[in-house]
């Protein structure tokens, strides 16, 4: 025969463990104050077509054999750059994620326009490095490509000069 004792916590004192997600998720609730998040009190930068130029002039700077891994810029690459930007630029400060996001966004809107190029009735203006399309075919671009392409209907893509 067994015995089965039941312990009930006295009121007030924590069901668990201090630390645990269950007991920060109590403590929230009771309290009503959430804990600020370590992200809270970093700014986030934003970015200009001169930093964007600049970032796009530093990455083919390092776009040789030394600075990149088969995948992409080594992790010491990017830290480099990172030092680089943020010395040259005294009023921003960018992290290495940041970098790296902005990277990703000039590299897809790069080949978004490089594809929309190749549909059937686009031209493109060299002088202004800008997509010219009747109202009908933006309308499919616009469903092709989503909205992103939206920027570029009045917007020339500027960086297309240095690549």
């Amino acid at each position: 025969m067994f015995i089965v004792s039941i312990y009930m916590a006295p009121k007030g004192s924590p069901l668990y463990a201090t630390g645990s997600p269950k007991y920060n998720l109590v403590q929230t609730k009771t309290t009503g104050m959430k804990k600020p998040s370590p992200k809270a009190d970093k700014r986030r930068e934003s970015w200009n077509r001169g930093l964007e130029k600049a970032l796009v002039e530093l990455l083919l700077e390092h776009n040789n054999p030394y600075h990149r891994s088969q995948n992409g810029w080594s992790s010491e690459t990017w830290n480099m750059m990172v030092k680089i930007v943020n010395s040259r630029y005294k009023h921003v400060h960018f992290t290495k994620f940041q970098i790296q996001d902005k990277e990703k966004d000039l590299k897809r809107d790069y080949r978004m326009l490089r594809d929309a190029r190749k549909e059937c009735g686009v031209g493109w203006i060299e002088e202004r490095c800008m997509i010219q399309a009747e109202p009908h075919l933006w309308d499919n671009l616009e469903n092709s490509f989503g909205k992103r392409i939206k920027k570029f209907r009045k917007n020339g893509y500027f960086l297309s000069m240095i690549c």
